[in-house]
């Protein structure tokens, strides 16, 4: 928990807090000025778990590396074919794949 606390007690971090629990109604009432953002986000969490939770949430999602399709230029600009045929197509593609490389899969 004290790595949490130390990952949302920065300032952007202890900012999202705010936001958070001004959007749930919640607020930082009693929350003594004098506190830094470590002790900001610590008190967040001992008081409003709800908040600090769904803002450690997003901060990780946040945090995420970029994913190798958001560099990749020239993908086609199409919605995806949800089709029942080309569910087995994909199915069968995977199948063969982890077959071939890595001696599983299934159908």
């Amino acid at each position: 928990m004290l790595q949490w606390v130390h990952q949302l007690g920065t300032p952007q971090g202890v900012r999202a807090l705010a936001v958070e629990a001004l959007f749930r109604g919640e607020g930082f009432a009693g929350l003594p000025d004098e506190y830094g953002h470590p002790a900001t986000a610590l008190w967040c969490l001992i008081h409003c778990p709800p908040v600090f939770h769904h803002v450690l949430q997003l901060d990780a999602a946040d945090s995420l590396p970029r994913r190798h399709w958001h560099h990749t230029p020239g993908q086609p600009a199409v919605p995806p074919d949800h089709s029942r045929d080309a569910c087995l197509r994909l199915e069968r593609a995977v199948g063969d794949y982890l077959r071939a490389e890595q001696g599983g899969g299934s159908g």
